[in-house]
């Protein structure tokens, strides 16, 4: 009797293990998916109500990897075509004041103006455009920013100066988003100097920090309600800073 109790305590025991093993095995499967794991997948060479569910398990994990990546590719979509829309978005004020203003130098006779608002208007488009490329170098991206500013003085006589200052020289050859720098310069211009009786300053500073490009674009303009990091430089000024991650460009 005690024999057959000993081994009916051992088979028992067996049989639990065999049922619960299975079980087990889901159960650390779920917990890796729970640290993010999505690329586990219950396998079994048996044919039975565990199985059945691993089976459902996986299908859910599919399921999920497909709804990833198509969350992933929709937000790459929105955010190309947010970068596509900003940067087609040519202001309708700007290109109708440069024209005016090239019309009336001509008429006044300042054709060296005129010759040159024509070259500068000419190459932002061609920078701009950029062979249909979304992304450019620094050292393109400056040109771009430069003959927008140019042709902006041209439009606003005595209202502004500029400086670029380029930190790491390595900065120009980095490839970024195009027409970064003009979207906040223009902000700049037409907001920072808009109530502003002395002369303006804006300045762009480009460095590298580790791993990741620094932009940046100060003004002493009205500015918001924040103070100029660089008041040295640009006095009650306002800065515009955007962190560019070398890697993504790369």
């Amino acid at each position: 009797m005690l024999f057959c109790i000993l081994l009916a305590l051992g088979l028992s025991r067996l049989l639990a293990s065999a049922l619960l093993k299975p079980l087990n095995k889901l159960r650390r499967l779920m917990v890796e998916v729970e640290s993010n794991d999505l690329d586990v997948r219950f396998r079994s060479k048996y044919d039975d109500e565990v199985s059945a569910v691993g089976h459902r398990f996986n299908r859910m994990l599919d399921q999920i990897q497909i709804l990833f990546e198509e969350v992933r590719t929709t937000e790459q979509d929105k955010r190309r075509f947010e970068v596509k829309a900003l940067q087609a978005q040519v202001d309708p004020h700007f290109l109708y004041n440069t024209l005016n203003t090239m019309f009336w130098k001509s008429e006044s006779g300042e054709k060296k103006d005129v010759s040159e608002m024509i070259v500068s208007l000419s190459l932002l488009f061609r920078l701009g455009l950029n062979d249909g490329k979304d992304i450019t170098s620094v050292e393109q991206e400056i040109k771009h920013v430069e003959q927008y500013m140019q042709l902006q003085q041209k439009c606003y006589e005595d209202l502004f100066v500029y400086r670029i200052e380029v930190g790491d020289p390595s900065c120009y050859a980095v490839d970024i988003l195009k027409i970064l720098l003009q979207p906040l310069v223009e902000n700049s211009i037409l907001h920072g100097f808009n109530d502003k009786e002395d002369l303006g300053v804006i300045l762009i500073r480009i460095d590298r920090q580790g791993d990741t490009l620094r932009l940046e674009v100060a003004d002493n303009g009205c500015g918001m309600d924040v103070a100029g990091i660089y008041a040295e430089d640009v006095p009650d000024g306002d800065a515009k800073v955007m962190p560019y991650p070398i890697s993504m460009a790369d």
